[in-house]
């Protein structure tokens, strides 16, 4: 996940809102990759409400933002172009990228077999810019997935692109790590708390280097889309799920039950969740990929 692949920015229009009290009204026009094509449509979703404007020569305006808020477009019906919005207090820059649709993720990672149960999941990420590749490399399905590496996937699903960092809140979490933008991003948005230390001067770790579980796992992905599951949850009736070893005094028992009503996950043919396994890259990027259907 070091460097990203057909991400060619080749559309950049920053967009300065003008404001009114703390309510911002922002109007712009977006451009796809193809020279000036416009964008069909176009949802923008700014701090948990969607903001939805069609019109055939790409124009768009959100309303009532106030200034600071971070929004996003979160979908486009062009084909082959994706695209990231960022704000920055007044700025608003957005950006186009084509995406490279695939037949079959083989044609990315030479270990992901055509028929694969998570080819699919692998090919949609990819498609959406969440997993990267530079030419024809390994996915490594079957390695287990790090807390630093799960920042990095569920940051990026839910359509957020940080930028570099400076500092961090985290002593163990450094500017130059590949993982360190979106960490923080997740400490600043309150997905995170991270870990108290008395051994560090800042006073708390991330611990980027230890395995996730499928429980966290599945905490992680909800509080990725926060707002949009709550309103899913909201409009479905749930059942706790019913796994044989998820206690329903564990901690990750709303999580999982979440998760499953929503179609993030399934258990096991013997009714076993197995919350404390470790995920490997082929299970996050299936729930991810699930997340995305569901909630989208």
């Amino acid at each position: 996940m070091k460097s990203r692949a057909l991400i060619f920015f080749v559309s950049v229009l920053v967009l300065t809102a003008s404001v009114s009290a703390a309510v911002a009204l922002i109007s712009g026009r977006v451009l796809s990759s193809k020279d000036g094509f416009p964008l069909v449509r176009a949802e923008v979703w700014s701090n948990g409400a969607f903001y939805t404007h069609t019109d055939i020569n790409g124009h768009f305006e959100i309303l009532a933002t106030k200034a600071g808020d971070v929004v996003r477009i979160h979908k486009t019906d062009f084909v082959d172009t994706s695209a990231i919005a960022n704000s920055a207090n007044e700025a608003f820059e957005f950006q186009l990228a084509p995406i490279w649709k695939l037949v079959n993720a083989h044609q990315v990672y030479a270990d992901v077999a055509e028929y694969a149960w998570y080819e699919p999941a692998v090919r949609k990420l990819y498609e959406t810019q969440t997993l990267t590749a530079t030419g024809v490399q390994k996915f490594l399905p079957s390695e287990n997935v790090t807390r630093g590496e799960l920042a990095v996937l569920s940051v990026k699903a839910a359509g957020f692109l940080p930028g570099k960092v400076a500092e961090t809140h985290f002593c163990d979490v450094y500017p130059d790590d590949d993982f360190a933008a979106a960490v923080e991003f997740m400490f600043v948005h309150n997905w995170i708390s991270g870990y108290k230390s008395t051994s560090c001067s800042k006073g708390l770790v991330f611990r980027p280097n230890l395995l996730i579980n499928r429980a966290e796992a599945v905490k992680m992905t909800l509080i990725a889309f926060r707002d949009l599951v709550d309103e899913k949850v909201a409009t479905n009736v749930c059942f706790p799920a019913g796994f044989t070893d998820v206690p329903r005094d564990a901690w990750f028992a709303t999580f999982v039950d979440e998760a499953n009503c929503l179609g993030f996950v399934n258990g096991y043919k013997d009714g076993t969740f197995r919350p404390a396994n470790p995920v490997n890259r082929a299970e996050i990027t299936v729930i991810l990929a699930n997340a995305l259907e569901s909630l989208f």
